[in-house]
């Protein structure tokens, strides 16, 4: 895997990657579901 840190790894995975967001809270409740998710494994990068 490559050395992307786990965080990046998660905020990938929650937004689109050249979308403009309103506010930074928009993305809490997804990357703490997906923080849950990933719980004790390697967070994979996100496909596509």
């Amino acid at each position: 895997m490559d050395s992307t840190p786990p965080g990046s790894r998660l905020g990938a995975w929650v937004s689109q990657q050249s979308s403009v967001i309103s506010s930074g809270s928009m993305l809490e409740m997804p990357r703490e579901a997906l923080k849950r998710r990933f719980a004790g494994t390697e967070v994979p990068l996100p496909t596509g």
